[in-house]
């Protein structure tokens, strides 16, 4: 059992070499989904004993006994044969109205795809091969004949020996296609796993936004019929199909890009499971991503709303009705407005990253036990300044200095989106509902105070926590070429800014 460096713990366990092949993998990953330990033991002791159990059952096979029920075969069969290039659905396929360049491709493909089949043979002939029927065949004079063909005997359908001769040789089918519900969970299953130790909140987003615009499109390819949907195999979903689900959801969205940004969802389900080699032939040709080039970033970019900054008056406004909020609502709103931080940088400060016993109070962005920075972040000493920082030394925190700042929303599993709801609650009582502008614009405006105080852009951007090649040279020399007076003083030139206008209306 393992933690991350979210403090998520996880199960990970090396397969043993020796099993590697039948497993079809060389480490077994499972995100147990929880920070607490207790919780997470008893998570693990569950997926151990599942681990154990099929470490047995193929032991077991190895040394020559089974106990894998018939599907399990057939799925080991199926991988054996799949990672040698041997299985019949990789056969090489000439196209209808190839080119000559085409036609030379097809043939060195056909022929290395024999060599290996023939290889498969060499090395399992006398396994295979039926002797006794071969001794006939050259006393009746059959063998040595140009068309002879090598005799093979009937192979057992309970070993994965027997089986796997049966795939290579077509006597057996094991490509069962997947349904569109398959390709959902077979593609979620390895998202999660290519994830453990990442930002939980990430992996769980992308796994509510898959699950949801999936949803929409069986519906939409079954009339309203949402499980039937989700039963229509893989290969029988067309192209038209696609397009259609983008103009529906484009009329869901006719003002935003929201509709062409939710095709990567069902782009990235068909595209891992046509990758992960499950032959999706159509008309013996390897299936295409339907949703394949469908959607349109020019249009999701003009389309994209813009977020204003708030101008003076709204922000007079928005500090007011701050100061009658609940006492955490208000400071995480003065965080935002007195340094214009993200709401998921406010929300996921812990007690150490905010120092007021300095010289200079600063709050200190990084990675820690609450979130990760955005992906678009820097991690920074930012200096606290005006009602932000009087707040700050009136407000009860906690002594622990891993503790969170905001114990409201970093203890509940949607932490930002609450910290985000209860800032944007706060601005609408203010009476602010001007088109473009929401909590975030609290950033915006931070930005425009430190530019109309004549702030250089590098120290600008680092003042933000905003990722640049210019402000990641100042965090790199920070406290020497930046040194942390000069942060202060471009804050309070920023306080000191009172009419920074509407730049970007």
């Amino acid at each position: 059992m393992k933690r991350s460096s979210t403090g998520f713990y996880s199960f990970r366990k090396q397969v043993p070499e020796n099993l590697r092949t039948l497993w079809g993998k060389r480490e077994v990953k499972v995100a147990l989904e929880t920070k607490d330990e207790a919780t997470a033991l008893t998570r693990c002791s569950i997926v151990l004993a599942d681990f154990n159990a099929t470490k047995m059952k193929l032991i077991k096979l190895l040394e020559g006994g089974s106990d894998l029920a018939p599907q399990d075969i057939r799925n080991i069969a199926d991988s054996r044969v799949r990672s040698w290039g041997i299985h019949p659905d990789q056969a090489p396929v000439l196209k209808a109205g190839h080119t000559v360049e085409e036609y030379a491709e097809f043939k060195e493909a056909e022929r290395v795809y024999l060599e290996q089949k023939e290889l498969y043979y060499d090395l399992a002939a006398d396994e295979l091969i039926d002797e006794d029927q071969r001794q006939q065949d050259y006393r009746s004079g059959k063998w040595g004949q140009p068309d002879y063909q090598t005799p093979y005997k009937a192979q057992s359908k309970t070993t994965v020996a027997g089986v796997t001769a049966g795939v290579v040789a077509g006597r057996v089918t094991t490509t069962v296609n997947p349904t569109l519900m398959d390709a959902m969970n077979s593609y979620l299953e390895v998202y999660a796993e290519d994830k453990i130790g990442g930002n939980a909140r990430t992996i769980q987003s992308q796994t509510t936004n898959t699950k949801r615009v999936l949803a929409q499109f069986a519906s939409f390819i079954e009339g309203g019929r949402t499980a039937k949907g989700f039963q229509r195999e893989v290969t029988s979903i067309t192209v038209e199909e696609a397009i259609g689900f983008r103009r529906h959801l484009r009329e869901q969205h006719p003002n935003s890009g929201t509709g062409d940004t939710n095709l990567r969802y069902p782009s990235a389900v068909f595209s891992h499971i046509i990758e992960k080699g499950q032959g999706l032939y159509i008309d013996n040709h390897l299936m295409r991503n339907p949703f394949y080039k469908l959607r349109n970033k020019k249009r999701e970019e003009q389309l994209a709303k813009k977020k204003w900054p708030l101008n003076p008056e709204e922000f007079r406004k928005y500090e007011a009705a701050a100061n009658d909020a609940e006492d955490h609502v208000k400071l995480l709103i003065l965080f935002l407005l007195y340094t214009g931080c993200r709401v998921s940088d406010a929300y996921g400060l812990e007690v150490r990253d905010v120092n007021l016993t300095e010289n200079i109070p600063t709050m200190y962005l990084r990675h820690n036990s609450i979130r990760r920075l955005d992906k678009d972040g820097i991690q920074a000493n930012i200096p606290l300044v005006g009602p932000l920082l009087e707040a700050l030394r009136s407000y009860e925190m906690s002594n622990s200095p891993n503790d969170p700042v905001f114990p409201e929303f970093a203890n509940i599993k949607s932490g930002r989106d609450r910290a985000s709801g209860e800032a944007n609650k706060v601005r609408k009582m203010a009476k602010i509902t001007r088109e473009g502008v929401t909590a975030h614009s609290a950033r915006h405006t931070w930005q425009d105070r430190l530019d109309a105080a004549r702030v250089p852009i590098a120290e600008r951007d680092y003042l933000i926590a905003h990722k640049t090649k210019q402000s990641s040279a100042v965090a790199q020399a920070y406290g020497s070429a930046y040194p942390a007076k000069n942060m202060l003083e471009n804050q309070l030139a920023a306080l000191a800014c009172k009419d920074w206008g509407d730049f970007r209306s």
